[in-house]
Order: C-alpha cells, then sequence, then structure tokens
C-alpha cells in the first residue's frame, strides 16, 4: 500500500518500491528452491529461473518511465502466482 501513498517524485516512493520488488524475487527464488525440494523439479525450475531472470532483465533494459519497470514486475509477480496454482489446486 504504500508503494500507492507516496506519488511516484517522492525519494520514499522509489524506495519502498524497489525494497518491494526485491521481496517480491526473493520470495519467488525461496519458493522455487522449496518446490524443488519438494519434488517438483521443473516446475520449481521455471519458478526459481524467473526469480533470477527477472531482476536482470529489470535492471538490464532501459524502460521508458519508472511505471514501466513496476509493470515489468507486477507481471512477474503474476506468472509466478499463476505458476504457483499448480501445485494450490
Amino acid at each position: 500500500m504504500l508503494i500507492g501513498i507516496f506519488l511516484m517524485e517522492t525519494r520514499l516512493h522509489t524506495f519502498i518500491s524497489t525494497w518491494f520488488f526485491i521481496q517480491g524475487d526473493l520470495a519467488i527464488i525461496i519458493w522455487g528452491i522449496g518446490i524443488i525440494l519438494r519434488g517438483l523439479k521443473k516446475l520449481g525450475i521455471f519458478i526459481l529461473v524467473l526469480g533470477l531472470i527477472s531482476p536482470i532483465i529489470e535492471f538490464g533494459v532501459d524502460w521508458p518511465s519508472a511505471t514501466t519497470a513496476e509493470a515489468f514486475g507486477v507481471i512477474v509477480l503474476d506468472i509466478w502466482m499463476l505458476a504457483m496454482l499448480n501445485i494450490h489446486k
């Protein structure tokens, strides 16, 4: 919620948004490892690669705006949630 409270022009928005997406990537990586250890190797590897590759893409692309970069982060989190539906049906 704090991302939406602090306007884009504030330093707090940048910090909170960055920290939110870092935590999201860490969660994806940890879940990927956990799913691999649970025995679902293909799904776990997919999720782990998603968590490892997305920050590289995020920081490697010259996004036209911070909003576009945030939209990419949200799409990555959406892909993770859709992948998780395969486990928790």
